[in-house]
């Protein structure tokens, strides 16, 4: 036995000399690991159980051992022998490590830290250690070898610890190795060369003071990582069909596992898996230069620990919070949900699914067919929706390409993007002059913009389970609103879009797979039963025999209320509010397009592309409330059905009519002709019928410069247009242009008419009372029915011969002419001819100003007046071609008359031409022609009767022709033709 005993203690003392500097290093000056109590330690012999429940019953540890006691914990072991160098060599060894904890405290005790090498230990202490002495000075190094272990129960704080490792040095609350390491924390695993591990401990009073008790492991490194395979939280797969998941990383550098902190760093071409262990499917890789992932605890982790050792069987509670990567770029590339993102700074979450993505250039996100790309982006995935939440600061777009099934689609904004929760639905928010295009054709753009999103689910045929895919149910857009498109376009202070709710939409995303980030209408139809001309059908395409007519709705507010049709969505309702404009923007050349306006718009759809219009307006806002085809209307309130072209109004209201481009050879149309009401107004298309103290304006321009205008008031009035108005189609009518063909005024009615030389002097002012009133617009045929009466004060007087020029105050006079007639009236307002028929009478007399305007009974009773009668009454506006000074030519027929101061004459037709100041008395086979006229300085007068007597009224010379009588002083020529009677003369 003693020559044995000597013998281990030549070979220890051999080991401790020599191999333990080549395995350790030489040893360095450090500060205690474990101190005993006093200067001199005592271990002692004992069988005592001081960790009940920490050790198998059948371990060593519980059998008769000798035990260290110091500050941080305590050490027992079996065997012990000094070696030459004073250090003490232990076989086998334990180091426990338990935690002080107030004896007031209710919660369990943590779970002690357990150091075991049954191949033993050398324990270097500040003196050597002497055989046959049970005493040692204070403990500076442990060096256990062999296989050694580390394990920690789970505690409540804590999860389950067991690391197998071999030749593991303990000194100054570090535990390293350079050998191979395998460990697991709770559901986490790896292995790894190179382990270093920082104990947990409080700072130390002072340099003598007793050590502050180890608490647990701060930290946990390997300087080579073989493998890491991290136990993925319960939510993290993608879908629960996946069943449980885990995370594979690896890297060419380091990895430091800071228990304290929660979290742990990789280095060095990191890469994350996530792994399906069921399918061994990939879901999910990430990839970067570093990487940090931080860990929380769950928090039902309570309450799962009792004695030591006696922790339940539970899954891990130390789950990953977040992985933080780091490189140029990361890449996080999710199969599984469809999604690959890249930045130089990536956050991900498999707990609540968050992505956070950052960037100084740009950071990319790739959902399905949608691309995203800002500086940042914090992005939330979802398993059991289709939409997740997102947030991005700073400009940025979005973009998904064009397929055969559907258009393009481009988003982009300049401040923010939003996508969150809000009543029920998710919306998405953009905010700095946001601006979207659908296809080629089709722009949105707004100061800000709020999209309103629901998921539905739809079955396909075939399918196993119904897929999710994200519709539009409203939209608000803020300030600056402009929209272009191949059938809508306008410009709004706000806009509102609603979907209907409820019916079967087209399809969002061709492919059946649910997105983030909203798509769009595809908006190619194939079959639709919506008629080509519908100008309210919206569709994304501008592919070659599609409508190619667009509405634009301008105003302060615009809601639209939207319907699916096929694969497109259909207008069902549009309000517009403040400073309302709906026009329709036509291909065709020649067609005038279709215009509403108002302060007010409501446009519904009546189906098959057509619609109903109401509108609100205001005088003041200066614009028609309809225009189309040439016509406008003004009214406060409009309606309008499209498909019985038929529009109303009640109230007063004006409509304008576009002359037409045909002209007369003396004069044309001068701008449109206005009529005004107050009762209301009716149009079928083809004939707009106003009533209520109805007044109908319209103006000509002649050749020469000189204006005229027309005013017609009664208490109804017809327009009938050349071509029924259609606002169906954009299709050219047959004349190119609708305007208006004939106006029909029924009942009693007031005519006026104003004249104008061309230097813009009154010529003449004409009133008339009549009643049934027809004009037709383009001839400009006037007729009326009688009885009637007319008014007219004209300028100046008949010309004077070249011999005797006229004086100032002859040119400036005025002369008052009254008409009255039995059965008509009938002219030409472009001619400037009129005719009156039946019982015709005519009064003449001076005026003294333009307003002198006098009855019947005040004329006759002027001695100035002069009287014409007969059976019909013709007015005609004769230019002469030599001199080209046009005036008035007025001729009765029938029964002729005419009386006044100075001369009386009868004829069956009698003719006066201001130009001259002559009248042509006419007689016919039965009765002659007869004038009586008084000469200057004649006692008498003279009298003449013949077949035609042309008299010069101002200068009082006679000529006759065919003559019967003449009793005068002979002045002019006798003509003897026709019956033979030689004149009688004084």
């Amino acid at each position: 036995m003693a020559v044995a005993a000597g013998g281990v203690a030549i070979i220890m003392a051999v080991y401790g000399v020599l191999l333990v500097p080549l395995i350790e290093g030489a040893p360095q000056e450090r500060r205690d690991l474990a101190s005993l109590t006093n200067p001199v330690a005592d271990w002692t012999e004992t069988t005592e159980v001081d960790f009940p429940g920490l050790f198998p019953p059948d371990a060593w540890e519980l059998g008769q051992r000798k035990r260290l006691q110091v500050d941080q914990g305590t050490a027992y072991f079996q065997h012990y022998a000094p070696n030459e160098d004073g250090d003490l060599e232990v076989q086998p060894f334990t180091l426990v490590f338990a935690p002080a904890r107030a004896i007031d405290d209710p919660r369990p005790p943590e779970p002690p830290l357990v150091l075991t090498a049954p191949g033993g230990a050398l324990l270097k202490f500040d003196q050597p250690v002497k055989l046959g002495v049970p005493r040692a000075g204070r403990l500076q190094q442990a060096v256990l070898r062999g296989e050694v272990t580390i394990d920690r129960a789970a505690g409540v704080d804590s999860d389950a610890l067991h690391l197998v490792a071999h030749n593991v040095q303990l000194q100054n609350d570090f535990v390293v190795t350079p050998h191979r390491v395998e460990f697991q924390l709770g559901g986490h695993r790896g292995a790894g060369e190179n382990l270093v591990i920082q104990l947990l401990t409080d700072a130390a009073v002072s340099p003598d003071s007793p050590l502050p008790p180890i608490r647990g492991i701060r930290s946990l490194e390997l300087i080579k990582l073989d493998y890491l395979i991290l136990a993925a939280p319960p939510n993290a797969a993608p879908s629960p069909t996946l069943g449980t998941t885990e995370f594979e990383v690896r890297c060419n550098g380091a990895f430091k596992f800071d228990l304290a902190a929660s979290e742990a760093t990789l280095r060095d071409q990191v890469r994350i898996n996530h792994w399906s262990q069921a399918t061994r499917q990939l879901l999910e890789s990430l990839a970067a230069d570093r990487m940090t992932i931080r860990f929380e605890r769950r928090s039902d982790a309570t309450g799962r620990t009792g004695a030591y050792g006696q922790s339940l069987p539970t899954p891990t509670d130390l789950e990953i919070a977040e992985v933080l990567a780091v490189g140029a770029p990361a890449i996080l590339d999710s199969p599984a949900r469809r999604v690959r993102a890249e930045a130089a700074l990536l956050g991900y979450s498999p707990t609540d699914r968050r992505i956070n993505l950052q960037d100084k250039q740009r950071v990319l996100l790739i959902h399905e067919d949608m691309r995203f790309e800002a500086p940042n982006l914090e992005y939330y995935l979802t398993d059991d929706r289709a939409i997740g939440r997102a947030f991005s600061e700073g400009p940025g777009w979005v973009h998904r390409d064009a397929t055969p099934r559907q258009a393009a689609l481009h988003v982009q904004w300049n401040e923010a993007m939003q996508l969150r929760p809000h009543d029920g639905l998710d919306v998405l928010s953009l905010y700095g002059s946001p601006e979207m295009s659908l296809g080629a054709d089709s722009q949105f753009t707004a100061k800000n913009l709020h999209i309103w999103l629901r998921e539905v689910e739809t079955w396909e045929q075939g399918s196993e389970k119904p897929t999710r895919r994200v519709e539009p149910e409203k939209m608000l857009a803020e300030e600056g609103v402009r929209i272009e498109s191949p059938q809508l376009a306008g410009n709004a202070r706000n806009l509102e879009v609603f979907w209907e709710v409820g019916a079967s939409q087209p399809t969002i995303n061709d492919t059946g797979a649910t997105t983030a980030i909203p798509a769009q209408p595809a908006g190619h139809s194939s079959g639709s039963s919506s008629p080509a001309n519908s100008p309210f059908q919206l569709r994304a395409d501008g592919t070659p025999g599609s409508n190619q007519q667009r509405m634009r709705v301008d105003g302060d507010l615009v809601r639209v209320h939207l319907k699916p049709a096929e694969r497109s969505y259909e207008v069902q309702e549009i309000t517009v509010k403040g400073s309302a404009q709906l026009r329709e923007e036509s291909a065709e050349p020649g067609v005038e397009p279709l215009a509403i306006a108002g302060s007010e718009l409501r446009v519904e759809s009546i189906g098959q592309g057509l619609f109903s219009a109401y509108v609100v307006s205001e005088q003041s806002m200066g614009k028609a409330t309809l225009a189309a085809r040439g016509l406008e209307l003004f009214g406060a309130e409009l309606q309008m059905d499209q498909r019985t072209h038929r529009t109303w109004m009640e109230g007063p209201g004006e409509a304008r009519f576009m002359p037409t481009g045909e002209s007369s050879p003396n004069s044309q149309l001068d701008g449109p002709a206005t009529v005004t009401w107050q009762g209301g107004l009716e149009f079928d298309g083809q004939v707009v019928r106003v009533r209520g103290q109805v007044v109908i304006v319209f103006k000509t321009l002649g050749r020469d410069g000189s204006r005229s205008v027309v005013r017609i008031q009664g208490d109804s009035l017809d327009v009938t247009l050349n071509e029924r108005v259609d606002f169906r189609t954009q299709v050219s009518p047959r004349s190119n242009k609708i305007e208006v063909e004939r106006i029909e005024m029924p009942g009693a009615v007031v005519l006026d008419h104003w004249e104008s030389s061309p230097q813009g002097e009154p010529v003449s002012i004409d009133r008339f009372l009549v009643r049934d009133v027809a004009l037709d617009y383009a001839s400009g045929e006037l007729s009326g029915l009688g009885p009637g009466w007319g008014q007219s004060i004209r300028a100046g007087q008949a010309a004077p011969l070249e011999s005797q020029p006229a004086t100032p105050d002859a040119r400036e006079r005025l002369t008052l002419v009254r008409v009255a007639f039995l059965d008509r009236m009938e002219g030409n307002v472009l001619r400037k001819s009129l005719a009156f028929v039946q019982q015709v009478e005519v009064l003449a007399d001076t005026a003294e100003h333009w307003e002198d305007w006098k009855d019947r009974e005040t004329m006759l009773s002027s001695p100035e007046v002069v009287t014409m009668r007969g059976e019909r009454l013709e007015t005609a506006w004769v230019q002469d071609e030599q001199t080209r000074q046009a005036s008035w030519e007025m001729a009765m027929v029938g029964n002729a008359s005419v009386q006044a101061r100075s001369f009386d004459a009868t004829a069956h037709r009698m003719v006066y031409v201001e130009s001259k100041d002559l009248i042509i008395l006419e007689g016919n086979q039965r009765d002659d022609a007869q004038l009586t006229w008084a000469r200057r300085g004649a006692a008498g007068r003279d009298s003449a009767r013949a077949r035609k007597i042309m008299y010069w009224k101002t200068l009082g010379n006679v000529e006759v022709d065919g003559v019967s009588s003449f009793d005068a002083t002979f002045s002019g020529r006798l003509d003897r033709g026709g019956r033979g009677t030689a004149p009688r003369q004084r």
